[in-house]
């Protein structure tokens, strides 16, 4: 699973990665989730380029999980909401 989040500053991406990795965590383990574990953390500038010109525009943040399946009786018994 991979949460994807962009915005302005390299801060506030790394911020918002962080919050709602912790909301999908903690509802996978409502749900069931084993062997939850972060495969990959990334922090990326984004740019655009016009007339040969690189201009950083904001930044990309990318955080991958890996989890045992859960099981479909967990599925239906447990439903967190990440509301």
């Amino acid at each position: 699973m991979r949460i994807k989040v962009e915005g302005k500053t390299a801060t506030e991406v790394q911020e918002q990665v962080a919050q709602r990795s912790t909301a999908v965590v903690d509802v996978l383990q409502k749900l069931g989730a084993q062997e939850l574990q972060t495969t990959s953390i990334q922090l990326n500038p984004v740019y655009s380029y016009k007339d040969d010109t690189q201009t950083l525009t904001g930044f990309e943040g990318f955080n991958t999980l890996q989890f045992d399946e859960i099981s479909r009786s967990q599925r239906c018994d447990k439903s967190p909401s990440l509301a």
